[in-house]
């Protein structure tokens, strides 16, 4: 950043600490690690920026949302590239400010199971898209799946319920996969 003019002095006292600050203040900005002084005319500002982590699909476009849940600013007609490479439909809350965390659980189950995706050779081969929350919690109907997964082709897989609400004799996560890989083997 450099100062010239304006009639603020790399000496003021309280420069260092407003440019902080006001970095802090930008929703792309997860951390500012270090505000400096340069002589003659600049500040350093060193920061860490917010990745997006996943796209959530509403009626109005797509909200970007980073790997700890916080919303990112802007809704995109299509998804621009994230970490991971599905998008999350289904989630009944409103996005939140950009900058403020999204506090939802269907979300983070989601978000989790994006991860599990990426982190999958199968599941990445069937090039599943969305992950479709709707049904989180049974909050449409307690007898159906309350994760889908929707493969490129349109394919539907109903994944069961998350981990997040399992019940008692709900088959884990390596055992869905064990029997996903039988049936297309």
């Amino acid at each position: 950043v450099r100062i010239e003019g304006g009639g603020r002095s790399l000496f003021d006292r309280e420069l260092i600490e407003e440019v902080g600050k006001t970095f802090e203040g930008c929703a792309w900005i997860r951390k500012v690690t270090s505000v400096e002084r340069v002589f003659p005319v600049e500040i350093r500002v060193r920061f860490e920026y917010r990745q997006a982590h996943v796209a959530v699909r509403r009626d109005n476009g797509f909200v970007l949302v980073d790997s700890d849940g916080v919303r990112l600013p802007g809704v995109y007609a299509q998804p621009p590239t994230c970490d991971r490479a599905v998008a999350i439909t289904g989630v009944a809350s409103m996005p939140p400010g950009a900058g403020k965390a999204w506090e939802d659980e269907a979300l983070r189950s989601g978000m989790a199971m994006a991860d599990t995706i990426h982190e999958t050779p199968l599941l990445q081969n069937l090039e599943i898209r969305e992950v479709d929350v709707a049904n989180y919690g049974g909050r449409q109907d307690a007898r159906r799946s309350e994760m889908a997964l929707v493969a490129r082709n349109g394919c539907v897989l109903a994944w069961g319920r998350t981990p997040a609400t399992a019940r008692f004799g709900d088959l884990s996560a390596d055992e869905k996969l064990e029997n996903l890989r039988a049936v297309i083997a």
